[in-house]
């Protein structure tokens, strides 16, 4: 059996049974997956305002067709090393990433952001709390 029939099979299920839903609940924390537990919005919101949304543009005229095919390839490689960091910064982060892409509304929203930012549920900001 392949590794990768082994998460498939046995892993990934295991996180699913271990997970509970996310909710909020007054001040409390919430557990969204096991040992890991979702701030109350109003703090998850203060924590969120820390981060500065940048968008990076540029001008495409500007870029040469070969340069053109040569950031293809830059791209690619960045969401295989993305994919890398996330398994590299936290164990359970992108199940956890997986499980708050269900929860709705602004809380939701603001927990998705948190979560995608800190590559994890970790609060890098705060040492990993």
């Amino acid at each position: 059996m392949k590794i990768r029939d082994v998460l498939l099979t046995v892993l990934l299920p295991t996180l699913a049974a271990c997970s509970a839903t996310v909710g909020t609940r007054g001040g409390d924390r919430v557990e969204i997956s096991k040992g890991i537990k979702a701030l109350p919005a109003e703090e998850l919101e203060a924590r969120r305002d820390r981060y500065a949304d940048v968008r990076i543009t540029v001008d495409e005229g500007s870029i040469s067709a070969s340069d053109r095919g040569v950031l293809v390839w830059l791209v690619r490689a960045a969401e295989v090393m993305d994919r890398l960091f996330w398994q590299q910064a936290s164990r359970s982060g992108l199940a956890v990433r997986k499980e708050v892409r269900g929860v709705a509304g602004e809380y939701g929203r603001l927990l998705r952001d948190y979560v995608e930012i800190n590559y994890g549920p970790y609060d890098r900001l705060d040492g990993d709390e």
